[in-house]
């Protein structure tokens, strides 16, 4: 009966469309590296501006301008993110091991000592400094609080090896141990005074640095290296616009599907201090090119670690100053409870206010407004929560161990709530979709699975086919390992194929896919959410 029915479907399915995906091959990488003969201009952060900026100006701005939302541009035909400066498909298009996720951009291995202080460290709440190790590398050096060690080294890592398994660009960063003994002082060494001004760094200074940083028993210090990347920083990157003086920026960021689908990566870590310092644009040069690489930056107030060190139990919850809940929570006179107001701290001093019980992913609010996360659409969301899924416990467990916990409790308490919320972000934003995917042209049908399926969302589905009418005219069950297939268009030409996926009596929104059946049978184009197109 199933192949009669691929059979008929095959006669009447897909009426001939108008095409709005050309027939070329799908685009996998983006050539963004041309020759940019001219260092762009680099960008000063002003923090007193920026906050201003983004809690009230252009806040306000943007909610008199009533902007009409625009889906991402950055992607190919297949609704996906090519390859480019920007982001790398790792996880996502290849099979990748736990050992090379913990591994990440650390390509070139452990700190060498003894480490030789260059510089004080400028900049971030942490105190630190730039060293060299025994090699020759130059690292940008950071140290945990008393009230909390391990807590930020730790996190820092872990957040770094997610979002480069993920295919973002990072700092080589790793946790690493060492006496006093393995510190010397460069005799050049400068280091800023509180007004500004460069002086000689000297011993004492490296000494009241170590002062603010907890001990292990055997008297050594922990710290996080990360490892000073190649070329010439020019600052970073804005949240919409783009850099006018690199001629490969051509695509506004707040229209990035990188950038919005970053969002789900976010709320899965917490990784609440994502704004325009804690990104770095690099001026590089490679194969004889010059160019821009965009990098994503400093992670240790993530999972939750800067709601542990302030007490800003909120913290992923709301902005730092959010329009909406705090003065709602004023007009209230203490009698609207806050979701987050029963948040206690974990047993573990080197964990912050991490939990999976209170979390929903589409609440989850970055200590500062950042507007393409504030754009994000359902098919960005989507594709950050592909990302998110990917993750096994595996390879959550092999990352989790490069923070180097003295707590085994502490790291499995990591891992389980990584677990959790990344189900919690499946429901909320696969589920939520026609989530078939991993499409391919297979025996004269188009082949796929249900990532809900897939992911152990959920158990069963059917994925059926509609006409222009929204009536079903053909339909198929997905197997226990989540795939199914659809007889093609029997005439040749460009084809819409409408199908949704229907759990029990519940529908998921329509996707498209676009095909050509002219030659060998092809898929020229997807979209995700019909009704968002």
């Amino acid at each position: 009966m199933r192949s009669v029915a691929l059979f008929l479907f095959a006669i009447v399915a897909g009426c001939a469309s108008a095409p709005r995906f050309a027939d070329r091959p799908i685009v996998w990488e983006v050539d963004d590296r041309q020759n940019v003969p001219e260092i762009p201009k680099e960008k000063v952060f002003h923090p007193f501006l920026y906050m201003a900026d983004i809690f009230l100006f252009e806040r306000s701005t943007r909610a008199l301008r009533l902007d009409d939302a625009e889906p991402a541009t950055s992607t190919n035909a297949l609704d996906e993110v090519p390859d480019s400066t920007w982001f790398t498909n790792r996880i996502g298009r290849r099979t990748m091991t736990p050992e090379e996720a913990a591994i990440g951009p650390n390509l070139r291995g452990d700190v060498r000592l003894p480490i030789t202080v260059v510089s004080g460290k400028t900049g971030g709440g942490n105190p630190g400094f730039v060293a060299k190790d025994a090699e020759g590398r130059r690292y940008l050096v950071k140290f945990d609080t008393h009230d909390n060690p391990e807590m930020q080294t730790a996190t820092n890592v872990i957040v770094n090896r997610i979002l480069w398994t993920a295919g973002y660009a990072v700092p080589a960063d790793q946790v690493f141990l060492f006496h006093r003994d393995d510190i010397t002082l460069a005799a050049d060494a400068k280091i800023k005074d509180a007004v500004g001004n460069k002086r000689a760094m000297t011993d004492a200074d490296v000494d009241a640095t170590l002062a603010t940083a907890p001990q292990l028993s055997d008297g050594r210090y922990r710290a996080t290296a990360s490892e000073l990347l190649e070329g010439k920083p020019i600052g970073g990157f804005v949240a919409e616009g783009t850099r006018e003086d690199d001629p490969n920026d051509t695509i506004d960021h707040l229209l990035r599907r990188e950038l919005r689908g970053l969002y789900a990566l976010a709320s899965w870590t917490n990784h609440t201090d994502m704004k325009e310092d804690n990104t770095l644009d690099m001026y590089v040069e490679e194969d004889g090119k010059h160019f821009v690489r965009h990098y994503l930056v400093d992670f240790g107030e993530a999972l939750a670690s800067h709601a542990a060190e302030k007490g800003r139990k909120e913290d992923g919850y709301e902005h730092f100053w959010d329009w909406r809940a705090q003065p709602l929570a004023f007009l209230a006179l203490g009698l609207w409870k806050r979701r987050w107001e029963d948040l206690e701290p974990t047993p573990w001093l080197s964990v912050g206010m991490f939990e999976a019980d209170v979390y929903e992913p589409d609440t989850f609010e970055p200590a500062y407004p950042w507007w393409p996360f504030m754009a994000a659409d359902r098919a960005d969301r989507y594709w950050g929560a592909k990302i998110v899924m990917r993750f096994d416990r595996s390879i959550v467990a092999a990352i989790v161990a490069e923070a180097k916990l003295s707590s085994l409790d502490a790291a499995a308490y990591l891992v389980d709530t990584l677990m959790k919320r990344r189900e919690k972000i499946g429901r909320a934003w696969i589920e939520s979709l026609t989530a078939f995917d991993a499409l391919e042209i297979e025996d004269g049908q188009l082949c796929g699975v249900d990532l809900g399926i897939v992911h152990g969302l959920a158990s069963q589905g059917v994925l059926e086919s509609l006409d222009d009418d929204d009536d079903v005219r053909d339909e198929v069950e997905f197997a226990s390992d989540g795939r199914a297939c659809l007889g093609l268009p029997a005439t040749p030409g460009y084809h819409v194929l409408r199908l949704r996926t229907r759990r029990d009596s519940v529908r998921r929104p329509v996707l498209q896919v676009h095909l050509r059946t002219d030659g060998a049978p092809r898929i020229v184009g997807v979209i995700r959410v019909e009704d968002d197109a």
